[in-house]
């Protein structure tokens, strides 16, 4: 890991520990760098204010650390207030929900104004998903901006409300997430620490599984351990073992205290596991804060993809790029829910994934196909650590 990375991830367990932070001599615009692609700008600008002003960065990029914790402080209000609204919107139709992610984790942060996130997320059942469709759409400010068959996507200013109709990880644990709640009040449910702490790791291991998680969902697990009293190490990760992410939940409760010093019996030591920790760094601390900084290509794609002398070979690229511009009908009918309801427009399904792919996925697409024919290693190294973590076979 780099210097920059290191002291990068030093100040986040600085935060997470609420130590005073010593200063190292770094390239503090590669520390802005990563504090933006993580969306973490405010924790470590918080973190900079703590060092004597003279090993302070340049004035220029203090401005900027200090004109992000600004904006987070003022988001985070905003978004405040439209869980608020949300949640009372959902509670007078009568609609069960459950906030996961941003919305709760912030809660267990040293200053949970810090604790970003990109959009709020809400589970309703699925019985529910189309009245909710209906309820918000008729609510002044929620602009529906997307939806697919599980998934719909409001927009209120500019924040993202996701409204899912399912747990959102990839665990049949939570097939039926509501039964594993308590309500809290209203139509309000909520999950107890544990349950929530095993959501966390299984919500990280569906990214890891994807295009991959940055160090924000790692301090999730942080912040979550430390907020379990008596923490019982061996109960959850036995309960991880039901969930089928036992050795996933071990790597990273052991990553979180060899980077963060989480208060656990760390279940890997890695300064003799090299090689993993390098896959972690690379996956989590240079991917950004879902490893679309260095990948474009998911996980599915490309998992039964042979390497030859490390490489992947031309056909394979080619076979890639084909299955991601016509995925099949599964996959179409969920993106495109006309296609489930109307078996004959299966093609405009697949004329409607070309033309997204072609303008309005432009970039997207650009990124695909310069990873894949660059001979990018990132693939390769996420199918090692997906391997490890038992995510995939």
């Amino acid at each position: 890991m780099e210097k920059e990375s290191q002291y990068f991830v030093y100040l986040i367990s600085c935060f997470l520990n609420n130590k005073t932070p010593a200063f190292q001599t770094v390239a503090w615009n590669e520390i802005y760098r990563l504090s933006v692609i993580h969306n973490i700008t405010a924790v470590i600008a918080q973190e900079i204010m703590l060092i004597p002003d003279e090993n302070k960065p340049d004035a220029e990029i203090y401005s900027n650390f200090r004109q992000q914790l600004g904006y987070t402080i003022q988001n985070y209000e905003i978004k405040q207030n439209i869980i608020f609204d949300v949640k009372k919107i959902l509670n007078e139709s009568s609609i069960n929900h459950i906030f996961v992610k941003g919305a709760v984790i912030k809660d267990l942060y040293p200053v949970p104004e810090f604790r970003t996130s990109g959009d709020i997320d809400v589970i309703v059942e699925k019985e529910n998903f189309d009245s909710v469709k209906k309820i918000l759409c008729k609510n002044t400010g929620y602009n529906l901006i997307s939806e697919n068959a599980d998934t719909l996507i409001f927009e209120n200013g500019d924040i993202n409300i996701e409204i899912h109709n399912n747990a959102d990880v990839d665990s049949d644990y939570f097939e039926n997430i509501f039964s594993l709640c308590t309500k809290k009040d209203g139509c309000t449910y909520i999950l107890d620490d544990i349950t929530h702490l095993l959501y966390i790791v299984c919500h990280m291991s569906k990214h890891l599984n994807y295009r991959g998680a940055g160090i924000r969902m790692l301090m999730d697990i942080d912040v979550a351990v430390r907020n379990i009293k008596n923490f019982n190490q061996d109960d959850f990760i036995a309960l991880c073992n039901r969930a089928g992410r036992q050795k996933s939940a071990q790597v990273l409760l052991s990553l979180a205290a060899f980077w963060f010093d989480t208060p656990i019996n760390p279940y890997f030591n890695f300064n003799n596991e090299l090689k993993l920790l390098e896959n972690l760094e690379k996956i989590i601390i240079e991917g950004g804060s879902f490893g679309y900084k260095i990948n474009s290509v998911p996980v599915s794609y490309v998992k039964d993809i042979e390497y030859k002398n490390g490489k992947m070979p031309l056909l394979s690229k080619i076979k890639i790029i084909l299955k991601m511009a016509f995925p099949g009908s599964e996959y179409l009918q969920k993106c495109y829910p006309y296609a489930k309801k109307h078996k004959w427009l299966y093609p405009v399904a697949c004329l409607n994934r070309l033309w997204d792919g072609l303008f309005k996925k432009r970039e997207h697409t650009k990124n695909v196909i310069s990873q894949i024919s660059s001979g990018s290693d990132v693939s390769k190294i996420q199918q090692e650590l997906l391997q490890e973590l038992n995510i995939i076979d």
